[in-house]
């Protein structure tokens, strides 16, 4: 089993959404397992959702 850190993880997404291959055709391609996939791209978006709002202020904050 491989292990892959998140850059990876993203990477690899952001290419499967850049083909014209669907997550099935890709997952098969790269020998990843698809669960695994779904599952990898669900926490990176949660992880970015969650790191989106921890970094954004209220308005009065950012004008006086």
């Amino acid at each position: 089993m491989i292990r892959r850190n998140a850059e990876e993880w993203q990477h690899l997404i952001d290419t499967q959404q850049a083909s014209d291959m669907t997550v099935e055709e890709f997952c098969l391609a790269h020998q990843i397992n698809q669960s695994t996939f779904y599952l990898q791209r669900k926490k990176l978006s949660e992880m970015a959702l969650t790191q989106g709002n921890s970094q954004s202020l209220p308005i009065d904050a950012v004008m006086p």
